[in-house]
């Protein structure tokens, strides 16, 4: 038609030029978006399920107060706790990965190490979440519902399935505090981009989980402490 009307072709064609994309495909999968932040839930629910379960028998069964008046102090016990589940979580974190980069295939363009690092500190963010969730709670059902209660936020808010630039923005402000967020988009940044340490994406994440595990600590010494029964 343009020729017909004695106009260049070219005007007819597109503007843009899509040339290689500088980081990912230029044909992106909904399975390397949704893997980090998958991979990040599980590692940190089962952690949170195994200590909030082993802390709740000691508590239930006496031992928990025995240790306190024979003199062992809070600060005590939970490093006890921490080294005896540690190798637990550890065991799930090189299972889990394993299965998404072997089986999976998933797209890993950065460093493993600091895949796994970054893993190992999820894993510690659970067990301490669940450390708080024993000492907060009385019986296996009520941390079994405050557990699962958590669960569905997380899932929902961090990034995981539904991105955060398309969320209302109250809920992007929520969602910056929650402890998966920040790893979510770390680990996404190492997998698919394949950055580093000296980026903020990355490091944001480590120090974001890193700061969760401490506060879910002294939580969990402070109620260690204080709470009665």
């Amino acid at each position: 038609m343009l020729s017909e009307c004695d106009l260049n072709p070219k005007l007819g064609t597109v503007p843009v030029h899509w040339a290689q994309p500088i980081y990912g495909d230029r044909n992106p999968n909904f399975t390397d978006f949704a893997a980090p932040g998958v991979i990040l839930t599980i590692i940190f629910f089962l952690s949170v399920a195994i200590t909030s379960g082993a802390m709740l028998i000691e508590r239930n069964e006496g031992m928990l107060e025995r240790c306190l008046v024979a003199g062992i102090t809070g600060p005590e016990i939970l490093l006890s706790q921490v080294v005896t589940q540690f190798t637990v979580m550890l065991s799930q974190t090189v299972f889990v990965l394993i299965v998404s980069f072997y089986f999976f295939e998933l797209t890993l363009v950065g460093d493993i190490w600091l895949v796994v690092a970054l893993c190992i500190l999820n894993g510690l963010c659970g067990m301490s979440f669940g450390f708080v969730i024993a000492c907060a709670v009385d019986t296996e059902r009520t941390a079994t519902y405050v557990a699962m209660g958590s669960f569905l936020p997380i899932v929902m808010l961090c990034g995981i399935i539904w991105p955060i630039e398309g969320m209302y923005p109250l809920l992007q402000f929520v969602t910056a505090f929650l402890p998966l967020t920040k790893p979510t988009e770390s680990m996404r940044s190492i997998l698919q981009r394949g950055w580093g340490m000296d980026n903020p994406a990355v490091y944001n994440g480590f120090i974001s989980i890193s700061s969760w595990v401490l506060v879910f600590l002294v939580l969990t010494i402070l109620l260690l402490k204080f709470k009665k029964g």
